[in-house]
């Protein structure tokens, strides 16, 4: 029974911190569109097409204009002068934020950046002669490693352990498939290890 209650616990838990992100950026979406569809009525009204019903009408024109502001926003952000905006913004008023650093990190890595440091996907070996997936998190400066174990079924969840970089050997793999061999309680392990034969890895991050 308790450990039924344990399953219960943690799916629920880490399906929270799956969806509570998806509800957030839903609802500043919402309002994202209902401040343009204010500000765009006027532009609407001038626009021909009547036959689609003016509600219609000014969700498209605002949608229409949400879209551009994305392309002039990411155009302006490449650009050198975008790049030193973004990351003074970043640095004044983003990382101050508590779990920005690993929302981006994390971001980073879920998109396939493999130049981000930080929860690098890896096997971290045990006294025990165990191993475990794991992603490992920073360096310390006598070599150490820092990892992060999830839990299955939530790899939102887990332990943090601190090891040696003996004990670590890093995985190519992408964060997504570590993550998916969480969820699916262990599935795909067998095929991400012999992707990743030990003789190819380095046994540092």
């Amino acid at each position: 029974m308790k450990s039924f209650a344990d399953f219960v616990k943690t799916t629920v838990s880490g399906g929270f911190f799956v969806v509570l992100p998806i509800m957030l950026v839903w609802l500043i979406l919402v309002e994202t569109l209902d401040v343009l569809v204010a500000l765009t009525s006027p532009i609407a009204e001038l626009l021909p097409l009547e036959s689609i019903g003016a509600e219609t009408e000014a969700n498209l024109v605002a949608i229409a204009v949400l879209l551009i502001l994305c392309v002039v926003t990411g155009l302006a952000i490449r650009a050198d002068i975008g790049v030193s905006t973004g990351r003074w913004i970043e640095r004044k008023f983003l990382q101050p934020l508590p779990g920005y650093a690993i929302f981006k990190s994390l971001s980073r890595r879920f998109s396939g950046d493999k130049t981000e440091e930080s929860f690098v996907p890896a096997v971290v070996s045990t006294p025990l002669g165990t191993r475990m997936l794991a992603f490992i998190v920073e360096e310390h400066d006598n070599g150490d490693l820092t990892v992060f174990v999830p839990a299955a079924p939530t790899p939102a969840m887990g332990m943090v352990h601190i090891v040696t970089k003996e004990q670590v050997r890093v995985l190519d793999a992408p964060m997504g498939a570590v993550a998916g061999c969480f969820w699916e309680f262990g599935t795909g392990t067998k095929a991400l290890l012999a992707a990743n034969p030990p003789q190819r890895q380095e046994t540092q991050a």
